[in-house]
């Protein structure tokens, strides 16, 4: 079966767009099973788009798309006129149950509130570098979402908001880079195997943000265990981790082998790998924490063998001769 790509072109809108008369008008656009609806956005982005050629800067309300894969280009041209799209409003896509990836326009420097709530096939988002802001609860319930790398390579986002990963069931791996201060409260509430890497320059997260869910029944809240903590020794992500129950991580600053995290590596370790990849070798969880389990991997292929075990045997023998 052909695979079919949804495209919002420049070329495709400049033939079908209509300039609106008043700023309170609503482009509209509607081809190939793709709507997108959009406006102009307020003079504080107006004028920084002028400086960079553009005639106009656009908030795009709503975008509906039956296909799998959404590429919205940058801009749209009409009569000579060229609006570029740099905010994309809010839920202007939630509830698309038939999206899998998205790539984002390139001078986009905002996403509102809720904007792919729901989405439940959604499974990969390319974020441009000109992204400063994402609204509350932007990618809530996108249950097939499994990594994020958001913020970092000179990116001027500060923020992750509140609830903005919340109920990412499937999300297994965050990295979240330099320049981000803040992780708001339930940022990452629901998120059962997490592995998330916070930069030193976080300093700030907020309450339930990490590691949490709430019993569907009692509304308690309860602490999941296949979640770890990636940073440096001594930041606010280290302090927060401890704080909160929550594995640890410093990659720089661990024994690798040392799997029951006692502080030296014996047989005893070894043991422990043989024994997690007994258990996965039959499909099942190893039975370590994810901070174990990457104290296990001791030759670093990214894989639990026995021949990890094997290595860190020898690794015990040769310090118990010393």
């Amino acid at each position: 079966m052909k695979k079919v790509t949804a495209i919002i072109s420049a070329a495709a809108l400049t033939v079908c767009a209509v300039m609106p008369a008043a700023a309170s008008a609503v482009y509209n656009y509607t081809a190939d099973g793709l709507t997108i609806n959009y406006d102009y956005t307020d003079d504080s982005y107006y004028d920084s788009i002028k400086e960079k050629g553009f005639d106009y800067a656009g908030t795009i309300s709503s975008i509906e798309s039956t296909e799998p894969e959404v590429y919205i280009h940058d801009s749209v041209t009409s009569d000579g006129k060229t609006t570029v799209f740099v905010s994309l409003g809010p839920k202007a896509m939630a509830l698309n149950t038939s999206m899998n990836s998205v790539k984002l326009p390139s001078y986009l420097v905002d996403i509102g509130d809720y904007s792919f709530q729901g989405c439940l096939n959604l499974a990969s988002v390319e974020f441009p570098s000109t992204l400063e802001t994402l609204g509350v609860g932007t990618f809530m319930s996108c249950t097939n979402l499994e990594t994020i790398s958001i913020g970092g390579n000179d990116s001027s986002m500060v923020v992750i908001p509140e609830r903005c990963f919340y109920s990412c069931t499937s999300l297994k791996k965050v990295t979240i880079g330099d320049g981000i201060k803040n992780i708001g409260s339930e940022s990452f509430f629901g998120c059962p195997v997490l592995d998330i890497t916070i930069p030193p320059t976080v300093t700030f997260i907020g309450k339930n943000a990490i590691g949490v869910h709430s019993d569907p029944h009692t509304g308690e809240i309860l602490k999941y265990k296949k979640v770890v903590i990636r940073g440096e020794s001594g930041s606010y992500a280290e302090s927060y981790a401890n704080a909160n129950g929550i594995d640890f991580l410093d990659e720089n600053n661990c024994l690798m082998g040392d799997v029951d995290e006692n502080g030296f590596i014996s047989s005893t370790d070894a043991s422990a790998v043989l024994k997690a990849y007994s258990l996965m070798s039959t499909g099942s969880d190893s039975g370590l924490s994810l901070k174990q389990e990457f104290l296990a991997d001791f030759n670093n292929d990214k894989h639990i063998t026995a021949s990890d075990a094997s290595a860190i045997l020898a690794e015990y023998a040769k310090i118990a001769t010393m």
